[in-house]
């Protein structure tokens, strides 16, 4: 026994935890290992081959780095920015155009983009408002005949809201949306319509980088492979199970070495994973939402989204420095003008530094496939 857990039963202890469909890779894969058997080491190479397959090491992820642009000319570059401060309503923020005014600024000073829209509720002009139809067709234009060495931003900022999911794609039951001026009378626009307006048309080799400063925002495009910053501030994926699972073979690993204080680190990491706390529901409604989430929505392109909170939290309209803005906003950019070029690992980290002790919200990053955050780099195009 270590610390309450039972060594020579890690793979019984992980299994009255673990969901019914990795028991059994669990007490083939761990159990064995800790039985010391010939069988056992001679099934630990297959083992392990099996689940690098399933929970790839770190060095086999995908690592994003800075593309070099197409030379003929043209390669797009788009930006869209959205600011709504519902201004004369009951809804008035305060700081999402002036988010739009710093965003902006910072993104036209590496001087990536050639074209821009900008939709915000202070213009005139009735086709730059930020209305249903017009976000709507803001999106189709920074999508519009992108294909690979493209370069795409996007940053919204106003309020964010859900509704319930009708397609179960959702651990949560819940589709979170973004609220367009003319929200009352033309509705709001769900991460399920986002995702097809702005993820399904991006082709492998095409980079979207988006930035949402609002409420309920943690999945706002639908992207599948979700990064978040816990309490001591580690990178930790959303779905824990293929990484409990591969704890837990090390912890059977260590043990089959007589190394029982790595097992016992190894098992802990494991049995914590399986037993963070999980949305309303049953494990299995979740896993069936994050499995159809991963087969429907997983992009070959190269997109990364950062929202301003989890699905469940609130994103705050602050004051900094004097200045009406989104918390996230400002974090962001605080982080990118003092690390050129962090990897995402340390940006989403820095990011979350600069809001803890002062706001709720956990910002968070997600991508359109599984990539490796500590050794990819954050750029623009």
């Amino acid at each position: 026994m270590f610390g309450g857990l039972n060594l020579g039963n890690i793979g019984g202890e992980l299994s009255k935890l673990a969901t019914p469909d990795v028991v059994d890779k669990l007490a083939e894969g761990i159990s064995q290992l800790a039985a010391g058997g010939g069988s056992g080491g001679r099934d630990g190479p297959q083992g392990g081959q099996q689940q690098q397959q399933q929970a790839p090491q770190a060095g086999s992820l995908p690592v994003w780095s800075q593309p070099t642009p197409a030379t003929d000319g043209n390669r797009r570059t788009r930006a869209l920015f959205i600011g709504i401060n519902y201004t004369g309503t009951s809804a008035a923020l305060r700081g999402c155009i002036q988010d739009v005014k710093n965003i902006s600024a910072y993104v036209e000073s590496t001087g990536i983009f050639k074209e821009r829209l900008i939709l915000t509720d202070d213009q005139q002009d009735a086709s730059l408002r930020p209305t249903r139809a017009n976000i709507e067709n803001g999106f189709r234009w920074l999508v519009a005949g992108v294909q690979a060495g493209d370069a795409l931003f996007l940053h919204y900022s106003g309020h964010g809201a859900y509704q319930q999911d009708t397609d179960g794609d959702e651990k949560d039951g819940k589709d979170e949306t973004i609220c367009p001026l003319d929200y009352e009378q033309a509705g709001q626009i769900t991460d399920d319509q986002m995702h097809e307006l702005l993820v399904k048309p991006l082709v492998k080799g095409v980079r979207l980088t988006a930035v949402f400063d609002c409420c309920h925002s943690g999945s706002g495009i639908d992207l599948p492979f979700t990064y978040s910053v816990d309490g001591n501030l580690e990178i930790t994926m959303r779905d824990n199970r293929k990484q409990a699972i591969k704890h837990g073979l090390q912890a059977g690993l260590a043990l089959f070495k007589n190394d029982h204080g790595a097992a016992a680190r190894e098992a802990f990491q494991a049995i914590s994973l399986f037993a963070q706390p999980q949305a309303p529901g049953s494990s299995e409604e979740e896993a069936a939402a994050h499995k159809k989430s991963v087969e429907e929505k997983t992009s070959e392109a190269e997109i990364l989204f950062f929202s301003g909170c989890k699905d469940e939290q609130t994103s705050a309209d602050a004051v900094i420095e004097g200045e009406a803005t989104g918390a996230m906003s400002w974090g962001l950019l605080a982080v990118l003008r003092e690390v050129q070029q962090p990897n995402l690992a340390d940006l989403l980290r820095r990011l979350r530094e600069k809001l803890h002790g002062k706001y709720q919200q956990i910002p968070q990053m997600s991508t359109g496939h599984q990539i490796d955050v500590t050794r990819s780099s954050f750029f623009l195009g």
